[in-house]
């Protein structure tokens, strides 16, 4: 049997945004599993669902280091390997993405989205608005996410 933990939408501003009070009663909650279940003893991953960030800006992501996933990783006995993530709405840059021409439409034809992943410039500028995540996941050891699915899909 395999037993997780599920975590989102923690919304960190940076390292003025205390949120201590909130994170020592889930850090508490964490660490007092076993009183729900004994089963919750041995945990064997962690899911962060999205919007770890408030703004996708790399303040945010290493006070959340910092102050939210080292923490928690610490009370669940669990390393970043057994970490995953995935981004949410709030984790992208949004006024990176604000400069985009290529809109929602034009993704929809495989062409005009394998034609602009070809393009190196063009592939770091429509990936631009996560850089941010991006190296938050380097940081935990992983090969960045977006540049390995964009490469692998236009390939096929």
């Amino acid at each position: 049997m395999l037993s997780w933990i599920h975590l989102s939408d923690w919304h960190q501003k940076g390292a003025s945004f205390d949120r201590k009070v909130v994170r020592d009663a889930l850090l508490e909650e964490v660490r007092n599993r076993t009183r729900i279940s004994e089963e919750l003893e041995k945990l064997d991953f962690a899911i962060f669902s999205g919007d770890l960030a408030f703004a996708g800006r790399d303040s945010e992501y290493q006070s959340a280091r910092k102050e939210f996933i080292d923490p928690v990783l610490n009370a669940c006995g669990l390393t970043t390997d057994q970490f995953l993530i995935v981004p949410g709405n709030h984790d992208l840059d949004r006024t990176l993405a604000k400069g985009l021409s290529l809109t929602l439409v034009e993704f929809a034809d495989r062409d005009v989205l394998a034609d602009s992943f070809k393009n190196t410039d063009r592939r770091n500028q429509i990936l631009s608005p996560m850089a941010a995540y991006s190296r938050l996941v380097s940081s935990l050891g992983r090969t960045t996410p977006l540049s390995a699915y964009a490469c692998r899909h236009v390939a096929d």
